[in-house]
C-alpha cells in the first residue's frame, strides 16, 4: 500500500470489519487471460473466507482452472463535501471509508457436515431473526439443495486493509473535519465520527 498511513494491520480490527460487510468483489483471470469479476454475499469464519454459488457457470469453470483469486469489500462512511473547505469554490470532495483486500485461492468444500455448518453461518449472518430450519446433512429438507449449491472457502495467502479517514491531513484538519461532521449531523456523520474517535484516526 502506497500510504503507509492508511494501512491496518489490527486483526481485530480487520476481522471486526469482515463482519460487519455483507457483500464482496471476487476478481479473477477467465480462460483467456482477460479480467473477471462477480460480486457475492459472504462469511467470514475461521480466518476463512466463504460464499455459495451455483455448481456451474463461468464462476465455477474458471475456479475449477484457475483457482487464484483476489477479494475487495468496503464499507462506506461519509462524503467529505467541499463546503467543509470552501463556501463558494468547489473543491475536494471524497468517500471516507474502510476495506478489507485479500489474495487466496478457493477451493469447493465437498464435506457435507461442513458444507451445511457454513450454509448455517451464511443464513445467521443474513437472516439472524431465524425463522428456518436448521440446515444439516440428514434434514430431509434441504437434501437436493446441498446437491445443487456449492459452499466455497477462500484460503487466505494475504489480507490487508485500509482505512481511508484523511489521517495524512494535519492535526487541525483531522479536528475540522470531525467539527463539520458532527454540525452536518447526519447518521452517517455521527457514525463516522464514532468510528475515526474509536479507531483513534485522527
Amino acid at each position: 500500500m502506497r500510504r503507509n498511513e492508511f494501512e491496518v494491520t489490527d486483526k481485530a480490527k480487520i476481522e471486526k470489519l469482515l463482519s460487519e460487510c455483507s457483500f464482496c468483489t471476487l476478481s479473477f483471470v477467465d480462460f483467456n487471460n482477460e479480467p473477471y469479476a462477480v460480486t457475492v454475499n459472504f462469511a467470514y469464519q475461521n480466518e476463512h473466507i466463504y460464499f455459495h454459488s451455483a455448481n456451474y457457470g463461468k464462476k465455477a469453470d474458471i475456479i475449477k482452472i484457475q483457482p487464484l483469486v483476489y477479494f475487495t469489500t468496503f464499507k462506506a462512511y461519509s462524503s467529505i463535501s467541499s463546503y467543509f473547505k470552501s463556501k463558494n469554490m468547489a473543491c475536494f470532495t471524497g468517500q471516507l471509508f474502510a476495506s478489507v483486500h485479500i489474495k487466496g485461492t478457493v477451493k469447493r468444500i465437498q464435506n457435507k457436515d461442513l458444507k451445511s455448518e457454513i450454509l448455517m453461518v451464511l443464513m445467521n449472518k443474513f437472516q439472524p431473526e431465524g425463522g428456518f430450519e436448521p440446515i444439516y446433512p440428514d434434514n430431509d429438507l434441504y437434501q437436493e439443495m446441498l446437491e445443487k449449491v456449492s459452499v466455497l472457502e477462500i484460503d487466505i495467502i494475504d489480507i490487508s486493509a485500509k482505512f481511508r479517514f484523511n489521517q495524512h491531513k494535519s492535526y487541525e484538519a483531522k479536528l475540522s473535519l470531525l467539527e463539520n461532521l458532527q454540525k452536518r449531523g447526519k447518521s452517517i456523520d455521527l457514525e463516522t465520527v464514532k468510528f475515526i474517535r474509536e479507531n483513534n484516526l485522527y
